[in-house]
């Protein structure tokens, strides 16, 4: 029961966060195993794919970030001609990764999704 509930205050996050980002496509929380924990995703873009490929991005920059000397992994951002991927770490075991236009601002997108992680590691007991 405590599971449905937090996944419950996660997808409201979630939703509240993408009713406040007019640019924001697509975001899950995913863990650092590669599930999808929630997620608003369009209907054609596989959740468990994106946990994957999120996990490896994740291994990747904190890898990355320890090589070269500049402490733990705390965000990415990842820039297409069609649009952005913005992963953002909540917690040890789990990130929130998000899609947006590539028209949007990316100022506002980063405070909104500095927000959200946030609310999620509040909500998770994780809070700062």
């Amino acid at each position: 029961m405590r599971k449905v509930v937090k996944r419950e205050m996660l997808r409201n996050t979630l939703d509240t966060l993408h009713a406040e980002s007019k640019g924001l496509t697509a975001s899950a929380i995913v863990s650092i195993d590669g599930l999808p924990i929630v997620s608003v995703l369009e209907r054609n873009i596989d959740s468990s794919r994106v946990g994957s490929l999120s996990a490896v991005l994740m291994s990747l920059c904190a890898q990355t970030a320890r090589l070269l000397s500049c402490g733990n992994f705390n965000q990415m951002t990842l820039q297409g001609n069609q649009g952005d991927v913005l992963l953002m770490q909540i917690s040890d075991e789990l990130a929130l990764v998000s899609t947006a236009h590539s028209n949007t601002p990316m100022g506002m997108i980063l405070v909104q999704l500095r927000r959200a992680v946030k609310e999620i590691r509040r909500q998770l007991g994780d809070g700062e």
